[in-house]
């Protein structure tokens, strides 16, 4: 599985998922450890919809270094009292991106950085339990916990103003 995080910044549109070469557009090959790929098919995935994710087959993995492709994984949290924004901390993670309660929050890479934590609007949560949902491309963290906190992680921020 690969992952585009760029933009194309061309004057022509570029069919979307649709197998292609376009060296003549000043794009180079897609490589995989230094060899370009040949025949090769492109399929997205519209995670605008992720209900079907709750029928996953629970499988062990291990924690670290993803080496066999990314995961899913999934966890409940309960809500005693009413649900108010918050911040889930990805510190300790690789890169992927989170859902709550069917809700894409963004991507996370906090090993990169600096943003360290991803906001969750009140209105995505409930009283009772809540669904998070991660889709982890590169590590799984030891302890295969993420907290909420009350406010933003947003990296080292400069006193020099």
């Amino acid at each position: 599985m690969m992952r585009f995080s760029g933009r194309f910044l061309t004057s022509k549109i570029v069919p979307i998922f649709v197998p292609c070469r376009c060296l003549s557009q000043g794009i180079s090959d897609v490589t995989m450890s230094g060899t370009p790929l040949i025949n090769w098919n492109m399929t997205g995935y519209a995670f605008s919809d992720v209900s079907s994710l709750r029928d996953m087959t629970a499988i062990d993995i291990e924690s670290g270094t993803l080496n066999n492709g990314p995961v899913f994984l999934r966890g409940r949290f309960t809500i005693t009292g009413q649900p108010l924004d918050t911040f889930l901390d990805t510190t300790g993670w690789g890169k992927g991106t989170a859902f709550v309660n069917g809700h894409n929050l963004g991507r996370y890479w906090p090993l990169v950085g600096p943003q360290m934590t991803l906001y969750v609007p009140a209105p995505y949560l409930r009283t009772g339990e809540n669904e998070l949902i991660l889709l982890e491309l590169e590590y799984v963290s030891q302890t295969r916990k993420m907290k909420f906190q009350p406010v933003p992680n947003l990296g080292s921020q400069s006193s020099d103003n």
